[in-house]
């Protein structure tokens, strides 16, 4: 079972990017700092998806350095 799901993971899971803000420890300034450049790159860029307002990431599929 443990196996099939990071499998599923690899395939493009999608993570929200609060909860990869959550995961990585960034301050809470760098948190604000990155969420207000998604905000402002999110309807130009492609690589930041869109669902409801929120911001997720696939992070198997791009690179996202230059936005952190």
């Amino acid at each position: 079972m443990l196996l099939k799901l990071q499998k599923s993971q690899k395939k493009g899971a999608l993570i929200s990017l609060k909860k990869y803000l959550k995961t990585h420890d960034f301050s809470e300034k760098k948190q604000e700092k990155i969420k207000a450049k998604f905000k402002k790159r999110a309807k130009k860029d492609t690589r930041i998806i869109v669902i409801n307002s929120k911001f997720y990431l696939d992070t198997f599929k791009y690179e996202y350095s230059d936005l952190f």
